[in-house]
């Protein structure tokens, strides 16, 4: 179970859309949607609630959402929304209750303006580099295991998919966040 925020459009619905194909279900939590069914989903495939990321109430919200409707914790969380002030609020009302349920993941979309900055872009690309740094920072805590070849062959096995043509010209570390 998955819970995606931003989800309505753009990058968020791209989203929504390839892990419901794959057969995951997805709860979104969006400032602009209405509670119920995603358009074109069934509530057992997609279902979304109306929330700000930014907001405790809204967090717990989801995560209570998640539960009653869903039957479970999400065990992946993807913060896909780019806006409002610096807070942990929904990292940390959904990491506690994430860990009490085993492993999870949790994936925070940026832009590559947090490592390469435009013009008159200043505060965007600030605000895209404390993003990455909190997230790198996050990724800190111990997975819990050393490498294992099989961690190495499933990257290896992603970057050769289709599904991740798009992804080029970097270094992909897979060392339980040895090196961020």
């Amino acid at each position: 179970m998955t819970l995606i925020t931003s989800h309505s459009q753009g990058f968020g619905r791209g989203i929504l859309e390839t892990f419901v194909r794959e057969g995951g279900s997805v709860l979104g939590m969006d400032a602009q949607a209405k509670d119920g069914a995603v358009e074109g989903y069934t509530e057992n495939q997609a279902y979304q609630i109306q929330g700000n990321v930014t907001e405790e109430t809204s967090c717990r919200r989801a995560l209570e959402t998640s539960i009653s409707h869903f039957g479970k914790v999400p065990s992946i969380v993807v913060h896909n929304a780019g806006c409002g002030p610096a807070n942990k609020t929904s990292c940390n009302v959904l990491i506690l209750e994430m860990k009490k349920n085993g492993p999870g993941s949790i994936v925070v979309i940026s832009s590559e303006f947090s490592i390469r900055p435009g013009p008159r872009q200043a505060w965007y690309c600030a605000t895209n580099a404390g993003i990455s740094a909190a997230t790198k920072a996050m990724a800190l805590y111990p997975i819990g295991h050393l490498v294992e070849p099989l961690d190495v062959a499933n990257a290896a096995r992603f970057l050769a998919k289709p599904a991740s043509s798009i992804i080029s010209g970097i270094a992909v570390f897979v060392n339980g966040a040895k090196i961020v």
